[in-house]
């Protein structure tokens, strides 16, 4: 491994199929997922306008992903921090192991 990498930025992701039960767990989240997809599309290009160098995952999460690292970390609901600290903690796991 090359310590000197940096690791990518990480962005929560559903995929279509997933997003109604992610949804349900997270009131703050769009209606739809076409909604969230074009809203997440744009974040995503910004991200990589704001840091053209930085390498960023897209990190696929689901519902149960969501509500067991909910309870790890002693959180009675799915929030936004919640769904970014999830992603962020899946892509050190895939970066450095």
């Amino acid at each position: 491994m090359n310590f000197h990498s940096v690791p990518p930025l990480s962005m929560p992701w559903y995929r279509a199929d997933d997003y109604a039960g992610v949804r349900d767990l997270c009131s703050d989240l769009p209606a739809s997922f076409e909604e969230w997809e074009a809203g997440a599309i744009e974040y995503y290009k910004m991200g990589h306008k704001a840091f053209p160098k930085q390498k960023i995952e897209k990190i696929i999460i689901d519902a149960a992903a969501l509500m067991a690292f909910a309870a790890e970390i002693g959180s009675d609901a799915v929030t936004r921090e919640t769904r970014w600290k999830l992603a962020a903690k899946i892509a050190k796991e895939q970066f450095y192991s």
